[in-house]
């Protein structure tokens, strides 16, 4: 960790660009600013030093990028309007208090919020979101864009599908699946394979309905 490093987020609006703003100050590394390009997410968070379209043409390509948006499907949209404004660099951004064993391999654009506990031969693939207190247990598979909310538990060898989404609180028990897109609510408690797009709610989690197609 070192100042020398210097992020820029790209996306001022949702509140978890202040969680991203913390870990780097915890990082004891540099955030020139956040680029204001949701225009119709609420306004954008102050204290953070907002760049705005105009100003745009002045940061450095060269800075660190980290995402400031939740579900997979939005990190997709803000990951295409930073490459489309000439930005590449998308490291890793894991919080000082995260702790995670030396065989994880770790992709691209992945964030790991405070008090994470991410456990041996576990893969996170890009841009996928880890949240605060969350437990990744031995041998999982989180794919691209995936999502862990906070305080959530996923036992030994889950495979979590691309763009997934884990609310806050949930339990996957081991061996299982979470397709690709699919949602498992807050709480809920995970004993069977999920199918691609299905949300799933309860306790013993049960299928409620589908998520829309990706755009």
């Amino acid at each position: 960790m070192t100042a020398d490093r210097h992020w820029v987020l790209y996306g001022s609006r949702p509140r978890y660009a202040h969680d991203l703003a913390e870990i780097i100050a915890r990082r004891g590394e540099l955030l020139i600013g956040a680029i204001d390009n949701l225009d119709d997410v609420g306004e954008p968070s102050p204290p953070l030093e907002i760049i705005g379209r105009a100003r745009l043409s002045m940061v450095d390509r060269d800075l660190c990028v980290a995402l400031a948006a939740g579900p997979g499907s939005v990190r997709r949209h803000v990951l295409e309007a930073a490459l489309a404004d000439g930005f590449t660099r998308f490291d890793q951004l894991i919080d000082p208090s995260a702790v995670v064993a030396s065989t994880v391999r770790i992709a691209e654009g992945v964030t790991v919020n405070a008090l994470a506990v991410i456990a041996s031969h576990t893969t996170l693939e890009r841009f996928v979101q880890v949240n605060r207190g969350a437990s990744i247990g031995h041998d999982t598979v989180l794919r691209a864009f995936a999502t862990v909310g906070p305080s959530s538990v996923l036992t030994g060898y889950v495979d979590v599908g691309e763009g997934a989404f884990i609310g806050a609180g949930a339990v996957v028990r081991p061996r299982t699946s979470i397709g690709a897109n699919a949602t498992v609510g807050a709480g809920a408690v995970v004993t069977k394979d999920v199918p691609a797009g299905a949300i799933v709610v309860g306790n013993p989690a049960r299928n409620i309905g589908e998520n829309p197609p990706e755009s």
